[in-house]
């Protein structure tokens, strides 16, 4: 038998306001920060090609997705800020940007697009590019749960690609997936993480040959623990594949193809493993 709600019941269920249901929302050159300010938690940004003014400052959870069957749209910081794209939300996802002109004048560490001190988020299928003086394309700094999936970084003068910091990921992961980080200073870089779990998976770092804020490489670890990489193509880079500094340790290496740089792997940490590997520099786990 059906019991009735109580009648008090009922007028305070009738009297509660209903959840705004998520909105997509389409966006043109000139009115992102506009879209952006009037935007609720859980909206979707298309943007439609063209290009559009930075920096930007992303304060709540959205997506932000380049509009499908159109060339990516550019967001161009123009010189004028430390990072083009702040995301400072969590749960932020940025799929199929164009991103360009963070520039050293702004402040220090300059990036395309900045994940720092975030629970989740990440970016999906994008391009980053150096068109100033950044030192990374795509920074993950103290996070916890970022999905870096499938984008390009090309130029810069630190890293492509940096992940630091990171020491608890919760149930989750820092995910480096299916990128390509080419002709910067160093492909990737993983640094001053102890704990947590950081996975670099099916990632090409190569060409990685132009000065910068170090030796050129494709992937250097420092200072960093337990991270896992696993069929990574890293060739061609200016002085070594995989560089492991002497406190970086337990790390692990699998399927991974490590050729035509200078120096394929200097391993000076203790307790790095892996298997698989051409060639395969690393003694079994």
């Amino acid at each position: 038998m059906r019991r009735a709600v109580p009648i008090a019941v009922l007028a305070v269920l009738l009297s509660l306001p209903a959840a705004a249901a998520a909105a997509t929302r389409d966006v043109r050159p000139g009115g992102l920060h506009r879209a952006i300010e009037r935007a609720a938690p859980g909206d979707t940004l298309i943007l439609h090609s063209g290009r559009y003014r930075g920096p930007v400052v992303i304060p709540e959870r959205l997506k932000l997705f380049g509009a499908r069957g159109e060339a990516r749209p550019l967001i161009d910081g123009r010189c004028r800020a430390r990072a083009t794209i702040t995301v400072a939300a969590n749960d932020v996802r940025l799929r199929r940007l164009e991103v360009v002109g963070a520039d050293e004048s702004g402040g220090s560490l300059p990036s395309e697009v900045d994940f720092s001190d975030l629970e989740s988020g990440g970016i999906t299928d994008s391009i980053v590019r150096d068109t100033c003086d950044a030192e990374y394309g795509i920074n993950v700094f103290r996070s916890r749960r970022i999905d870096v999936l499938r984008n390009t970084a090309v130029g810069f003068s630190d890293a492509g690609i940096y992940v630091g910091g990171i020491t608890d990921t919760g149930r989750g992961a820092i995910v480096v997936r299916g990128n390509e980080s080419l002709r910067n200073n160093r492909g990737f870089i993983l640094e001053d993480s102890n704990g947590g779990r950081v996975r670099v998976v099916a990632n090409g770092f190569e060409g990685n040959r132009s000065r910068g804020e170090g030796v050129p490489t494709g992937v250097f670890i420092r200072n960093s623990d337990g991270a896992l990489f696993k069929r990574n193509d890293v060739a061609g880079n200016g002085r070594f594949g995989v560089d492991l500094d002497g406190n970086s340790d337990r790390n692990r290496f699998f399927g991974n193809r490590i050729f035509r740089n200078p120096v394929n792997v200097r391993n000076r940490g203790a307790g790095n493993c892996g298997g698989g590997n051409r060639p395969d520099a690393f003694p079994a786990c």
